[in-house]
């Protein structure tokens, strides 16, 4: 008969702490041995926290990197299809409001095919005092008499399906050109 041998592995402190024991992932204990004295090596003092940066700070920061010159890339694109009532408050709004930006360039080839080709759009950002939130409004400039019937086309046909992708953040309205009346 032979015999065997069994080599167990030195045991372990009993206190190997709670993480190991639920885990049941075995660690590393460190050594009870002190270290040498010359591989002490001092803390780095810490530097004092700096104050927090100014809102126009970070943007200007966010201006140089390459996501945020995509959305500005994409605003000036907006800026030339719309009128833009207040450029940096619009930007603003739109840099984290992606689904916004898209539905605006949706749009526009839409109001362009009902409202006509010389009709403008304005975008104009508005502060609702009831809930204390900003709103995108786009206002359909037009002094024709069909503008309305126009609107309400432009609702049904593509609107109103899309209501609720902008979050109630965006409107459509009807404005009267001040300057073109006859």
């Amino acid at each position: 008969m032979g015999t065997w041998s069994l080599n167990l592995p030195a045991m372990r402190p009993a206190n190997r702490g709670l993480d190991a024991f639920w885990t049941g992932m075995d660690v590393e204990w460190p050594s009870t041995e002190a270290p040498p004295e010359n591989q002490y090596e001092p803390r780095e003092p810490v530097a004092p926290s700096k104050p927090s940066q100014t809102i126009q700070q970070l943007e200007e920061r966010q201006s140089f990197h390459p996501k945020q010159r995509q959305i500005n890339g994409a605003f000036d694109v907006l800026a030339g299809l719309y009128r833009v009532s207040d450029a940096k408050a619009v930007n603003r709004f739109l840099i984290h409001r992606r689904f916004v930006r898209e539905l605006l360039f949706e749009a526009y080839p839409r109001i362009k095919r009902v409202f006509g080709e010389r009709v403008h759009a304005e975008l104009r950002l508005v502060e609702d005092m009831e809930d204390n939130l900003e709103r995108l409004r786009v206002n359909i400039i037009s002094n024709d008499a069909q503008a309305r019937l126009a609107l309400e086309q432009f609702d049904e046909e593509w609107w109103l399906d899309r209501v609720q992708d902008s979050e109630g953040l965006l409107d459509f309205t009807l404005k009267r050109d001040a300057l073109r009346l006859e």
